[in-house]
């Protein structure tokens, strides 16, 4: 889609709204739950899969974006693996690049785990490992200490519990679990959502004839979660399905914070979708969907979204997502989120609770000024954004700290005008801008800049990079597409001009 004006990206903001969560959402596909379905449950016809497999790998044997070394592991592993018993000629010198790229990246695992290592790597990660070991595929395993530790504490804590469908444990189903209960079957059809998770359990399930109907269904789920790619290839799957609720709430969340809630030809489709998360919102808080298990970011953010638009949430539902001063997304994670804590102090801004979380935060600043080391999101600038939501609601209290982030998100922008952990990407300068319009400073002599930058390149349809983190870095694709549009809609009317927008890659 080309977008040449602010009227067509207005009717391109409303056009994703009304179509927010459908079909389960939205997301880039994912190599290691590809690898996974390859190995485990392939369709049909797997050759288009294989292909799209081989044709995601990097020059230096690596699967995975470079911009986090760590999130790189697991797909890559996994695809070595799923390579090693396919039936394609000539995967020997792939096999053989991505284990020289997993044996130079162990010093990425050196040292204390930081928090923003991948959804269950300490399950997945030694599980792929042993499976290496089986099938004679030799690696530096000594290199991965420290995570292993991990999921031996990790497993420890799964084996002591009954575990239901539609939760964070049973996400990672294909690491743990041996036993194809179909109870653990949520109403998506699928193992917590997972496709890898899914592929596994039925590579369990398929010679038990008891089990016909649920394999059935689980071969279902795992057929819905390839549209969602929007790749048209069988085989080929996100890292997790469905997010529709996820989808749904981050949206209004950007369109509250930045203003865009209000605007005449979205306001309408808005009150629509908050009525429908209303209803949804359930005693105990809301998930990614309605068939998984609440999940404190996505409730607190929830929150924030009823509270400004009529439909407060009580306040007894967020805090069962405290812990001592910050804010767990799911219990008995072991890393803290710093997004978490920032929408759960955002949406209890008027209360001392809220006043803890924000302490915490601002305890956690980077000395460079901004807040790094998210363990849903790669990107600082996403992280800082959603501080900085928080603190620009009592500016002058925090003013200090909202300086030195603004400061060294300028310091980073790039010669062109945008922002990038790399490479200057759309996403990262829409956080970017957010930045500066949440702190009061949309007249900042880098927000020109940005604006323009972002409205050159914004194009709808483009292939976004993935920096949200799952068992690898995904993107949801219809969200981050509608923030940017509601970040350039929103400083067009700071600007004051109908600036032309997609000029160069749309």
């Amino acid at each position: 889609m080309q977008v040449t004006s602010t009227n067509h990206l207005v009717s391109y903001v409303r056009d994703q709204l009304m179509a927010l969560g459908s079909n389960g959402g939205q997301i880039s596909p994912a190599v290691y739950d590809t690898a996974q379905l390859l190995r485990f449950a392939p369709p049909d016809n797997p050759r288009p899969a294989w292909d799209w497999l081989m044709a995601q790998q990097h020059p230096d044997g690596g699967w995975g974006d470079p911009v986090a070394p760590r999130a790189r592991t697991v797909p890559t592993l996994a695809a070595v693996l799923a390579l090693h018993q396919s039936p394609l000629e000539h995967t020997l010198h792939s096999i053989e690049s991505g284990i020289r790229y997993l044996v130079a990246q162990t010093d990425d695992w050196a040292g204390p785990l930081p928090n923003d290592i991948p959804v269950g790597v300490e399950l997945i990660l030694p599980t792929l490992l042993l499976d290496a070991r089986k099938v004679g595929l030799v690696l530096p395993e000594s290199a991965y200490t420290a995570v292993e530790a991990l999921g031996q504490h990790r497993r420890a804590l799964i084996a002591n519990r009954e575990h239901r469908s539609g939760t964070a444990p049973v996400h990672s189903w294909e690491a743990w679990g041996n036993e194809p209960d179909p109870a653990l079957l949520d109403a998506s059809g699928g193992i917590g959502h997972s496709p890898a998770a899914t592929a596994y359990w039925l590579s369990c399930a398929r010679d038990r004839p008891e089990f016909i109907a649920a394999c059935n269904q689980a071969t279902r789920y795992l057929q819905q979660s390839e549209q969602a790619t929007g790749c048209n290839i069988a085989g080929v799957v996100p890292t997790v399905w469905p997010i529709n609720r996820f989808e749904q709430i981050f949206a209004l969340y950007f369109l509250v914070i930045s203003g865009m809630h209000r605007h005449p030809e979205l306001a309408t489709l808005v009150t629509q979708q908050v009525a429908d998360l209303a209803k949804a919102m359930r005693p105990d808080g809301i998930g990614m969907s309605d068939a998984f298990m609440v999940d404190g970011d996505i409730t607190t953010t929830a929150a924030s979204v009823l509270a400004v638009l009529g439909s407060p949430v009580a306040t007894s539902i967020l805090a069962r997502f405290q812990t001592n001063q910050h804010f767990f997304t799911y219990p008995g994670e072991l890393q803290p989120s710093l997004t978490t804590t920032a929408h759960a102090a955002h949406a209890l801004s008027q209360t001392a609770t809220g006043k803890h979380a924000q302490d915490y935060l601002l305890h956690h600043q980077n000395p460079d000024g901004y807040w790094q080391g998210d363990k849903w999101h790669s990107a600082w600038f996403y992280t800082t954004s959603q501080v900085l939501v928080t603190l620009g609601q009592q500016q002058q209290a925090h003013r200090s700290h909202v300086n030195a982030a603004l400061s060294a998100i300028q310091q980073y922008q790039h010669p062109c005008g945008g922002w990038g952990i790399d490479q200057p990407t759309t996403e990262e300068t829409a956080y970017a801008l957010l930045s500066f319009l949440v702190s009061g400073q949309s007249d900042h002599p880098a927000v020109e800049r940005g604006y323009a930058w972002l409205g050159e390149t914004y194009a709808p349809s483009a292939t976004h990079p993935s920096r949200w983190i799952g068992k690898e870095l995904y993107c949801p694709t219809r969200l981050v597409s509608l923030i940017e549009g509601c970040l350039l809609l929103r400083l067009s009317q700071y600007q004051g001009q109908d600036r032309a927008v997609g000029g160069h890659n749309a």
